[in-house]
């Protein structure tokens, strides 16, 4: 593969993440809440703890 080619591709994931991102913040990910705060930075061990 040369690189130009892996150029593009990897161009093409990172437009492709970006989209599914922005769509789903957009889309306000299925849910009208506002996230609690430091919800959106909590580590998995700290959701764990949640539970």
């Amino acid at each position: 593969m040369s690189a130009r080619s892996m150029f593009f591709v990897l161009t093409f994931m990172v437009a492709s993440v970006l989209g599914i991102l922005v769509v789903q913040h957009v889309a306000g990910a299925g849910t009208d809440r506002q996230p609690r705060p430091g919800e959106l930075l909590s580590t998995p061990s700290q959701m764990a703890a949640d539970l």
